[in-house]
């Protein structure tokens, strides 16, 4: 079964090297270059299971793409950090974020 997962980075080598990686196992990747992109990706199709997204945008960063999705509950949301990877998702029980995971894969 096919899961939907949307990378966001201005950085078109990281988007393709990371879409390879997530394409050999069973996820549908579409990209997006900068937050006014994926606001569009995601006002067409809400179905992601899963958003990476790098902190520093052209246009933004990414903490204001999550606001705009704060809506979604039990929506995988990672964020690219300068010194690693941090994993965080939306829950029932409030408004905010959660850390889920930590961890440095670059």
């Amino acid at each position: 079964m096919s899961r939907n997962i949307l990378i966001v980075g201005d950085e078109p080598q990281m988007r393709k090297i990371v879409k390879g990686q997530l394409t050999r196992r069973p996820w549908n990747v579409t990209e997006a270059a900068c937050c006014r992109e994926a606001e569009a990706i995601l006002s067409e199709k809400n179905t992601f299971e899963v958003i990476l997204c790098d902190l520093n945008l052209p246009d933004g960063m990414a903490w204001q793409l999550l606001d705009q999705s704060s809506e979604r509950t039990d929506q995988p949301v990672s964020v690219k950090e300068e010194n690693g990877l941090v994993v965080y998702r939306f829950v029932d029980s409030g408004p905010g974020l959660t850390p889920d995971v930590a961890d440095k894969v670059f």
